[in-house]
């Protein structure tokens, strides 16, 4: 019998550690920027585990990293996929200047934070180090937190962008193709 429970604990504590669904597309005939985002329920993770984790992600080619919420559109859609309001790190950061808010992450990074969703009264680097960006405080708002925090954060929210460059093999292949009608071009 105490194996079973054991188990069954075991089969629990897996379940509830790593709840996710999968990758959602914000499409951009929908108006989104076409950038796939997944919701992954954690245990409770510093900022550097959490980008860690982020970055270790994958999703049909492209490399994941702590979302950046760009506009009130992508708040919005985000919302949806986080019915439960979980406490999930982002990808901003003040960490270079004291209220510098920059994206830290993703395409945006080294970008000043233009569109911002700070709950009242924030970002107020309560108590000194509070250089990283929380989302889902006080509902859908954001908030400034110390980076070494465990005890708030529930999620990790996982960006995938879609907006890379031309891959090398592909570029390449573009390049080649381009020099061959130029050439036969030049012929005529």
């Amino acid at each position: 019998m105490t194996r079973w429970i054991n188990s069954l604990f075991a089969l629990w504590i897996g379940l509830a550690s790593t709840a996710q669904a999968a990758p959602v597309q914000w499409a951009v005939d929908n108006g989104g920027n076409g950038h796939y985002y997944e919701l992954i329920s954690t245990s409770r993770l510093t900022w550097a585990e959490a980008e860690a984790l982020a970055n270790s992600r994958t999703h049909a080619g492209f490399e994941g990293h702590l979302a950046t919420i760009t506009s009130a559109q992508e708040q919005a859609f985000l919302d949806q996929l986080n019915p439960r309001r979980l406490r999930s790190w982002l990808g901003g950061s003040d960490r270079e200047t004291e209220g510098v808010w920059k994206w830290v992450a993703g395409p945006e990074t080294g970008q000043v934070i233009s569109y911002t969703n700070w709950a009242r009264n924030e970002p107020n680097d309560w108590g000194s180090g509070e250089d990283y960006l929380h989302g889902w405080f006080r509902s859908n708002q954001w908030n400034d937190l110390n980076g070494g925090s465990r005890g708030w954060n529930r999620a990790v929210f996982v960006e995938y962008s879609t907006t890379k460059g031309v891959p090398l093999p592909a570029s390449a292949f573009l390049l080649a193709g381009a020099l061959i009608g130029l050439a036969r071009s030049r012929r005529a």
